[in-house]
């Protein structure tokens, strides 16, 4: 509490008043035609209502041209505002989401290099041994961009699905597929089975032109220059290079992930999270080829099946966190702008491994760690309850919110992150009470969290913008009374935040992530299943 005290004052007027950087700072939906009269005269509601900051977001039903000059011009408008009452500024890295297409510019029909890319296994063949094949490959009818990758051939085993007793027989029959048909002598002795494996691409459509490939250094480096270096140079542009790191403190990234995968065709198939580039940095780590794996990632191969499971998961989180995490990273860094935000499906197992492989590695390139709290119950009595879809479609996921906070914070605590930031409130529907959103504040805080970002303030309900994820509190009829809840916040947030205490921590639980690796086959098994339920419903 020292290092507080030195800062804002004694405890009793901190606690009275507490400093904006520990009030709500909500995600403001800029989700209409953006006029810098109304957004100042919002941004001073805000203060008046208990606000302590801003975390400006692109959103649905948003007239002005993102990242144009008019859009600039209001974002500056805001900075000054914020200036002016003292309250941090902070910036969103996306149009809508998830973070990394630059709202579809750096995506689309002409940017194949940039979308995500996913390696599937799309047939599974039988020969007889001794025979002369030749077997016609069809993948195309996944999608018009998939490319045929690996074939790998393995004895037919007696006790399939199990390849345990095979596997170091297999061989690499890829040199022997031309023109999509594979031509190869199978060996004499019986059958033989082999795999083909082909690389998926995101559709450029839906969502943003389709999502990155974010395995992919270059094509991070182009969302960096589209979206952050962008805004930092218009700002230096218009001599504020000061608000940089001051007014404009950092910039949120959301729900990033390496498994957005929107090929609708193969959502049945065994895939992986791939890249390009991924055979030859497999090679470069562990020494040997990245297609002797391949088996493996879709059957059981015995003893080799843990080695090379966690291999492919090393190298595919070591490409993740390096491209887009590490970059965004470094690159605020030189800005002196502080990374934050939170990923996709954190709380969840074992999707939270299949979306980041390593939650704690992603969080060492976040200079603020964060979470998603969906729904307005944290209670684990009302766990059955929420199963009930009707009143949101978030329901089923209470209990894996109940254990997202706590990863947040523990991996904050483990790697000396100041903050831990909560989206909080979220897709809580239109009903939601204060009385719910205090109970939900309060075990956020008592779960670890310090910097709430309740979703959401919205710039316009006008239309079908009502629809959008509610509630939008200030425009809830209690919104005359918001600032109770602030205050309420904002003095829970100051006495609890990490440099006010030492955590004291009685019960050490260790995060399994190389056991799911060990048993993902390929992004799920019975056993992957079996760990995911003792972690969120014990």
């Amino acid at each position: 509490m020292v290092q507080m005290e030195e800062k804002h004052g004694p405890l009793e007027t901190i606690f009275k008043e507490p400093p904006n950087e520990f009030r709500m700072m909500p995600f403001w939906f800029w989700n209409h035609e953006m006029v810098e009269k109304e957004v100042t005269r919002q941004i001073k509601d805000h203060f008046d209502h208990g606000i302590g900051g801003e975390f400006i977001h692109p959103r649905h039903g948003r007239l002005t041209p993102y990242m144009g000059r008019r859009w600039l011009e209001n974002v500056e408008a805001a900075a000054d505002k914020c200036k002016e009452l003292g309250m941090p500024c902070f910036l969103y890295d996306e149009d809508n989401w998830p973070s990394g297409p630059a709202g579809g510019y750096i995506t689309g029909p002409y940017r194949k290099e940039n979308r995500g890319k996913y390696l599937a296994m799309f047939d599974e063949e039988v020969f007889e041994g001794g025979k002369n094949v030749q077997y016609k490959l069809d993948y195309k009818q996944i999608s018009p961009e998939t490319e045929f990758v690996a074939a790998i051939a393995v004895p037919n085993p007696d006790d399939y699905p199990s390849f345990a007793k095979v596997i170091d027989k297999q061989q690499d029959v890829t040199a022997f597929v031309k023109n999509d048909v594979l031509t190869w002598d199978v060996p004499e002795g019986g059958e033989w089975c082999v795999m083909f494996f082909a690389m998926l691409v995101n559709p450029p459509d839906g969502n943003l032109n389709g999502y990155i490939d974010i395995l992919r250094e270059e094509t991070v480096k182009e969302f960096i220059d589209f979206t952050h270096k962008k805004y930092a140079e218009y700002f230096i542009e218009r001599g504020k290079k000061e608000y940089l790191g001051t007014v404009i403190p950092g910039i949120f990234t959301d729900e990033p992930s390496m498994a957005h995968m929107s090929v609708s065709a193969a959502q049945m198939l065994p895939w992986v999270t791939y890249t390009p580039a991924m055979p030859a940095r497999f090679q470069e780590m562990f020494g040997y080829p990245f297609n002797q794996v391949l088996v493996s990632l879709v059957h059981d191969t015995g003893a080799i099946s843990a080695k090379h499971r966690c291999n492919y998961w090393a190298c595919t989180i070591d490409m993740y966190v390096n491209a887009f995490y590490k970059q965004i990273h470094d690159y605020c860094d030189t800005i002196n702008w502080r990374s934050t935000g939170h990923v996709n499906s954190e709380g969840a197992f074992p999707s939270h491994i299949k979306n980041h492989g390593d939650f704690f590695k992603v969080f060492q390139y976040m200079h603020y760690g964060g979470v998603d709290q969906l729904t307005e119950d944290v209670r684990p009595d009302h766990i059955e309850d929420l199963w009930n879809l009707q009143k949101n479609p978030y329901g089923g996921m209470a209990n894996e919110m109940l254990l997202a906070s706590k990863f947040a914070s523990s991996a904050a605590h483990l790697l000396g992150k100041p903050r831990v930031l909560v989206e909080a409130y979220g897709t809580s529907s239109w009903d939601i009470t204060m009385a719910s959103a205090k109970r939900v504040t309060d075990y956020l805080v008592a779960t670890g969290c310090d910097l709430f970002v309740p979703h959401s303030f919205n710039i316009s309900e006008d239309t079908y913008r009502k629809g959008d994820h509610p509630a939008a509190f200030n425009y809830q009829p209690y919104y005359p009374h918001w600032k109770r809840l602030a205050d309420h916040c904002g003095r829970l947030c100051t006495v609890m935040n990490a440099h006010s205490g030492t955590l004291r921590a009685d019960i050490l639980l260790f995060y399994p992530a190389k056991s799911f690796h060990a048993e993902m086959m390929p992004t799920s098994s019975p056993m992957a299943e079996s760990i995911g339920q003792f972690m969120t419903h014990n």
